[in-house]
């Protein structure tokens, strides 16, 4: 009787503490990202467009100078995969009909892909030049490989391509490397590009606090409205059209609405009430006590956790969150000038 009692209870822990926590996480995952990205170097800017290939809003993004050397991973494909060669090896489209662990870097979905070389860092690591197009403009995106191993078997698996789609081929991590290979092939070509990593996409109003250079400050909601040159920010009495050139810093903040938090709240009270009448039939099944009673503090605790979160999260629309950026040539944090 005792286990049955103390699985019980685990489960109705289990499912207050994911009723509380489960609004907030997504929230607290892109802010550590965002953190981790701010301390790289490179220019912080506004671009119009979005991240993948809409026009709509526009961006803040961090565009840093890249130097590197080409390395030919194999002869059948060159110093460059481009559309052609990624559509028939089926590279950076997804997940594909031929799936291995050892290519997970170069089987990703690539939007708009327009072609993709590998390239040596001054620091020795070992990357791919991803470009692809956003609108009418392109774009570049470094990845950094964690093992130069993968070069080796993206060669095995581009020399034994046929073999492998006729099943009688297959990838192996233990396959021996031929250390007087001709490829994977490090090259003396130069591979100059422009990184753009983005940061965030205004493709709705959202609440915001422009800071100019001059030190004054534009409160309001910004409008996801580009001309090229300047933002638009809603406040109490107009809009204002601020050039981005004059823009120093910009703070988005989630905002709460009312009737949506309220609406929320109920929505999410509900489920745990139910949730909670559920465990505490269960409860009570288990314990032979009270099902009337067992039940009713069990959806009462589960219910009342619902609409706590529900009033927290409720007032954020779907992928709103806050962050801090300042425009201009990224600086290394404090931490990291201390260190030095």
């Amino acid at each position: 009787m005792i286990p049955r009692k103390i699985v019980t209870l685990f489960t109705l822990l289990s499912f207050i503490v994911t009723t509380l926590y489960a609004p907030f996480a997504h929230a607290e995952e892109v802010s550590g990202k965002a953190e981790k990205k701010a301390e790289d170097r490179g220019v912080v800017m506004i671009t119009g467009g979005g991240f993948r290939g809409d026009d709509d809003g526009w961006s803040i993004v961090r565009r840093t100078s890249v130097d590197g050397r080409v390395i030919v991973v194999s002869d059948k494909v060159g110093s460059e995969i481009d559309l052609t060669e990624r559509n028939f090896y089926g590279l950076f489209q997804g997940e594909t009909i031929y799936k291995s662990p050892l290519l997970m870097a170069v089987q990703m979905s690539v939007d708009g892909f327009k072609s993709a070389t590998f390239v040596q860092l001054p620091d020795s690591a070992v990357g791919i030049k991803v470009t692809y197009g956003v609108g009418d403009s392109l774009r570049s995106r470094l990845m950094r490989l964690r093992n130069r191993k993968i070069l080796n078997y993206l060669k095995d698996y581009v020399d034994h391509f046929e073999e492998i789609n006729r099943g009688s081929y297959k990838l192996s991590k233990n396959t021996p490397v031929d250390s007087a290979a001709a490829y994977p092939l490090y090259t003396d070509q130069k591979a100059a590009f422009e990184e753009t990593v983005p940061f965030y996409h205004v493709f709705r109003r959202a609440n915001v606090v422009v800071t100019r250079k001059d030190g004054q400050q534009v409160r309001g909601e910004v409008i996801p409205a580009f001309d090229g040159a300047s933002i638009l920010v809603e406040t109490d009495t107009e809009t204002q059209k601020i050039p981005k050139d004059e823009i120093s810093k910009i703070r988005f903040t989630s905002g709460f609405k009312g009737s949506k938090m309220l609406s929320t709240a109920f929505k999410l009270g509900l489920s745990g009430a139910l949730t909670g009448a559920l465990v505490g039939a269960l409860t009570a099944w288990q314990s032979n006590t009270d099902v009337g009673g067992t039940v009713l503090w069990a959806a009462s605790i589960l219910g009342g956790a619902g609409f706590v979160s529900g009033l927290w999260s409720g007032g954020r629309s779907p992928g709103d969150r806050s962050g801090e950026f300042t425009l201009g040539p990224v600086k290394d944090s404090p931490k990291k000038e201390k260190k030095e």
